[in-house]
């Protein structure tokens, strides 16, 4: 589970940094404004999201400027 707020993680990513976090408490939308706000070389690894439809997940990925890992397990 994600422990830290998301205006935090944003912040994190803005300027520069990655991130691998527990996402499967984070909604579609905070996912993508997440993602969204990404630097190119920025990457972001969530976990606990196999629940998740296929479309989602792709619409996740599209919104990032940076790289996405989903952790299908």
């Amino acid at each position: 589970m994600t422990t830290r707020p998301l205006e935090d993680m944003i912040q994190i990513v803005r300027n520069g940094g990655s991130l691998d976090l527990q996402a499967g408490n984070l909604s579609r939308d905070n996912l993508t404004y997440l993602v969204r706000n990404t630097r190119e070389k920025t990457t972001i690894v969530l976990r606990g999201l196999s629940a998740r439809s296929t479309d989602e997940l792709v619409n996740i990925s599209a919104n990032s400027t940076g790289t996405v890992i989903f952790v299908l397990d």
